[in-house]
């Protein structure tokens, strides 16, 4: 009889950190700019999160939507985002109606 054993992933918890950066002094949690081409969206969230979320999928053996484009400070990640909706705005309006990636 043969039985079939799925692998079970490793709990990567104990693994978990925050990735920090300085900035004028203070230790500030990084934050990663994402984009979401199925959503034509973005998303800012901390590093921390991210990985988290990434572990969850990964765990669950699932796909994840959002590609990063940028990690670093808050205000930065804002201000990339602010400087691509205008592309993100043109990409959606490009699409036919009721359709999705």
């Amino acid at each position: 009889m043969n039985t079939r054993t799925e692998a079970m992933p490793p709990d990567l918890s104990q693994y978990f950190f925050y990735v920090k950066a300085e900035s004028d002094g203070i230790m500030a949690e990084s934050h990663v700019l994402l984009w979401s081409q199925s959503q034509c969206a973005l998303h800012i969230e901390s590093v921390g999160d991210m990985l988290k979320a990434n572990r969850r999928a990964y765990t669950e053996n699932r796909r994840m939507d959002y590609v990063p484009l940028f990690i670093g400070q808050r205000e930065v990640c804002d201000s990339l985002a602010s400087a691509v909706r205008n592309t993100m705005q043109l990409r959606q309006e490009a699409r036919p109606e009721g359709v999705t990636i």
